[in-house]
């Protein structure tokens, strides 16, 4: 413990002072960004230039739940050099601390790929957040159809009365769409919520802007779809509970039988660890549960 310790505080200063040149450096640009975009535009030039690392920063933007585009290259940008620095210092920790060279290697993977498993998450989390409260979102958008027919200013006006996830992502959608072809801007829509009923919404919103028509209608229809579906959904995952309840109680109250008849029988316990046909009936016991697992979640997906 103590030697990790030591590594941590080593490696620390040089990350430490990479860290404050790089804030330095913003804070010292400060006014060229807001004045002349220059600087910020070079730099996100050469990620774009790059394959590998334009793949990541269009992972990150996608993920960032951040309206404003601007901002949102900046704070990317951002991400990205710290990202180095972090790869720098967890790095040198792991290689001092850990003297055989696998164990190295497995735990500075789990350390690279760790950020963007929890920003998948945190994202992920948000997304299927947003698709619930998408019902909500389409009724506030039919009602604001009934008034005015333009698209960009109702994505505006309603999702000022939309839950928090699903507005952010509509006044996400009306910045794309003021900014960028409609393509790419429903595009954009549908990754960062992806599920069939945002695919669907998606044909609607691009047939009323080549076609016009009675989208107010349309909305209503898929809400009311929606919304019978999630009451299927939720009505499916309360019946699986009880099953899952007993396999639980099944488990435990198994391990809690063998441990008691251990302490009562002492050849139990040697039976249970030598015995084969004991251990395989143990191993398909844990199997079985498992699988039951496995299958009650996959019915509740159906």
């Amino acid at each position: 413990m103590i030697e990790i310790l030591k590594n941590i505080e080593i490696a620390f200063v040089p990350t430490l002072i990479g860290l404050v040149f790089l804030m330095f450096f913003f804070l010292k640009r400060k006014k060229d960004y807001i004045q002349n975009q220059s600087s910020i535009e070079k730099i996100t030039s050469f990620i774009q230039k790059k394959k590998v690392l334009n793949k990541v920063s269009h992972y990150i933007q996608m993920r960032l739940n951040i309206e404003d585009k601007e901002k949102r290259e900046k704070i990317t940008i951002m991400i990205i050099m710290s990202y180095f620095f972090y790869v720098i210092f967890i790095s040198y920790v792991i290689i001092d601390t850990f003297p055989v060279w696998y164990l190295s290697v497995v735990c500075i993977v789990i350390a690279l790929v760790s950020p963007f498993i929890v920003l998948n998450y945190m994202n992920t989390k948000k997304r299927l957040n947003a698709i619930k409260q998408l019902p909500a979102a389409l009724d506030e958008l039919a009602m604001a159809f009934n008034n005015k027919p333009t698209l960009i200013e109702n994505l505006y006006t309603s999702s000022e009365s939309m839950p928090k996830e699903i507005g952010q992502e509509f006044r996400r959608l009306a910045q794309l769409l003021k900014t960028t072809n409609t393509e790419e801007a429903i595009s954009q829509f549908v990754e960062r919520n992806d599920s069939e009923w945002t695919k669907i919404l998606a044909v609607i919103l691009k047939n009323y802007i080549k076609r016009g028509g009675n989208i107010s209608g349309q909305l209503d229809y898929l809400n009311d779809n929606m919304s019978y579906y999630f009451l299927f959904k939720t009505k499916v995952k309360n019946a699986m509970l009880f099953p899952k309840l007993v396999l639980v109680l099944l488990f435990f109250s198994t391990l809690y039988t063998m441990h008691i008849m251990q302490n009562m029988m002492p050849i139990i316990k040697i039976i249970l660890n030598t015995d084969i046909v004991a251990m395989t009936m143990v191993i398909m016991f844990v199997v079985a549960i498992v699988l039951g697992f496995i299958t009650l979640s996959l019915l509740e997906r159906i």
